[in-house]
């Protein structure tokens, strides 16, 4: 919801152009077809060295 406000505000930041807005709105629909599917999921790994 914050991403479209600033979207729609056309207060992107320098190097964020409609390109990258359609390539992350397009990644985010995804992630949640593939999370809703249960395609994909998270998983968070921490490593030590002993």
């Amino acid at each position: 919801e914050r991403f479209d406000a600033v979207v729609e505000q056309g207060d992107l930041p320098a190097g964020f152009d409609e390109h990258f807005v359609r390539l992350w709105r397009y990644y985010l629909a995804y992630c949640e077809g593939g999370f809703r599917g249960g395609g994909i999921n998270v998983a968070q790994v921490t490593l030590i060295k002993t």
